[in-house]
């Protein structure tokens, strides 16, 4: 289990004995949980697990028992029943969909044999395999304590990618670049480059592409404080015209931009708005070559292999726009200096 936790397997609780909970009492199932959950918060050193209830036997009393998330399946290739590996394989891939939980078992070579039979399959179409926490992060969905879950629906937010494998990452330059000068950065689950930028990051990149300048009167927001990180960066990009509210009273700070929004916000800056920008770049060969690129026509900057939506701008394609307008040079107005850059 160690082990498993350390190559980055997620762990969760399936109970201490693994008995149907809606036979036990209350007491019993509170106990089979809690002991569980004690053992595996001293072992691996988490505060809480997930919750899997044996056979998917639940009832209203049991899910009022359980204090943490409770995660079902959407996909479940054998409905109990014994069958070969190949039957299982085929009920996997036939019934795999966007933002399923799939329900597979360690007791035969079978299972063993489906499982990695179908995930090679579902990879080749273009799905990737997260972890259930990953899965709610993809999604943008808090997981609820006592809530049950089957499934996730609704658009990605963002995709899963292993950072400990970065450098074979399509955008690794740009992303070093954008670290390195301090436009861009990550936290702490890292740079998470195939995840949706928010508005409030958006701006904040370009303001400091634009040298942090100051100055500029509070934006009325109800959705941007004073001491927000990104309050500077909203009064620059709404003073100098570049983007506005979502409303007339909200920024929409936490919201995701599109790579439209992103382009729009991205061009009104080369095309004279800005601190120091000169007017009419934006309507060179380059900036509309990679407008084009950047709106999902194929190449290098429309990556393969995620299902995630292809009109959210994700930060590694945000972070390549901008290693892009540095190599451009002048069709792009942008100078570095001091490992900062600014429009002009």
């Amino acid at each position: 289990m160690q082990r498993a936790a350390a190559e980055g397997h997620q762990i969760a609780n399936h109970t201490y004995s693994h008995s149907q909970l809606t036979k036990l009492s209350s007491e019993s199932v509170t106990y089979e949980v809690s002991r569980t959950q004690d053992y595996l918060s001293e072992l691996l050193g988490e505060d809480e697990y997930l919750v899997r209830v044996p056979y998917g036997a639940i009832n209203e009393r049991v899910k009022s028992l359980i204090d943490v998330p409770i995660i079902m399946w959407s996909v479940d290739p054998t409905s109990g029943r014994v069958m070969s590996s190949e039957r299982m394989r085929d009920g996997i891939v036939e019934t795999a969909h966007d933002g399923a939980i799939i329900l597979m078992h360690d007791t035969s070579r079978a299972n063993l044999t489906a499982s990695v039979e179908a995930i090679d399959l579902l990879l080749a179409d273009g799905y990737t395999f997260v972890t259930v926490n990953e899965l709610f992060e993809i999604k943008g969905a808090v997981p609820a304590s006592g809530a049950v879950y089957y499934k996730l629906t609704g658009g990605n937010v963002g995709a899963f990618y292993d950072e400990s494998h970065l450098e074979t990452h399509w955008a690794y330059d740009a992303i070093r670049f954008v670290q390195g000068a301090d436009i861009m950065e990550g936290d702490a689950r890292g740079f998470r480059p195939d995840w949706g930028m928010t508005r409030a990051e958006a701006v904040t990149v370009l303001y400091r592409m634009a040298g942090e300048p100051q100055g500029y009167p509070a934006a009325k927001f109800s959705d941007v404080k004073k001491n927000d990180w990104y309050a500077a960066a909203v009064a620059w990009a709404v003073g100098e015209g570049i983007t506005s509210g979502v409303s007339k009273t909200r920024f929409g700070a936490e919201g995701y931009v599109t790579k439209e929004q992103f382009l729009h916000i991205f061009r009104a800056v080369h095309r004279g708005r800005g601190h120091g920008a000169c007017g009419g770049c934006g309507g060179s060969p380059c900036a509309r070559r990679r407008v084009r690129q950047f709106l999902g026509v194929p190449g290098r900057l429309s990556p393969a292999g995620v299902r995630v939506s292809v009109r959210r701008a994700g930060r590694a394609v945000c972070a390549e726009v901008r290693h892009d307008a540095r190599r451009g040079g002048g069709d792009d107005c942008v100078v570095y200096e001091s490992g900062r850059c600014r429009v002009g």
